[in-house]
């Protein structure tokens, strides 16, 4: 009979730290529950004309993370927090890891875009293709990463003598041809 006692003891104390488990997990702050999330990461060669507006004119080695998490935009900017890059190749001419900078022109829900337009000419090329590690933290100290990879960088130039018509005439065989599609 103490046998039977016993286990109704002992299965009463795992229903009692089940129970305390659940509530201490019901009453964790969200950014305690899941790490961040990348929604998108991007590194290429971007040609901006000496104009831009957004004040990156020239070329660049742009690398570019979109993340979300649990705790939105403060668990991804508050202290501990930040996102970088490292190159693979030995030969990369800036310092590693490099910054990506918080966004904040470019809201996204419940996270952040960081970004970093790093300043480099056709003669970097060689220097700068192969993989890249884009990661972030959070300020639980989570982290998420990914890798991309810059095979083959080239410059396009900027068209010239580009003219438009707000209000095209399509043909009637041009009409037919699209709806037959």
């Amino acid at each position: 009979m103490t046998s039977i006692q016993m286990s109704s003891v002992e299965a009463a104390r795992t229903c009692l730290l089940l129970l305390i488990a659940c509530v201490l997990g019901l009453l964790s702050p969200p950014e305690v529950l899941s790490a961040p999330l990348i929604t998108n990461s991007l590194v290429y060669i971007d040609n901006r004309p000496l104009s831009d507006p957004f004040g990156q004119g020239g070329v660049h080695l742009h690398a570019e993370l979109v993340v979300t998490d649990p705790g939105g935009t403060a668990a991804l900017t508050g202290m501990g927090a930040g996102a970088a890059g490292t190159a693979s190749n030995v030969n990369f001419p800036f310092a590693q890891p490099f910054p990506l900078f918080f966004n904040a022109p470019a809201p996204i829900a419940g996270g952040a875009d960081f970004i970093n337009f790093l300043p480099v000419t056709a003669a970097d090329f060689p220097n700068i293709v192969g993989s890249y590690n884009l990661g972030v933290r959070n300020t639980s100290l989570e982290i998420a990463s990914v890798t991309n990879v810059l095979l083959k960088p080239e410059v396009l130039q900027f068209p010239t003598n580009i003219t438009t018509n707000p209000n095209p005439k399509i043909t009637q065989a041009a009409r037919r041809r699209l709806s037959d599609a």
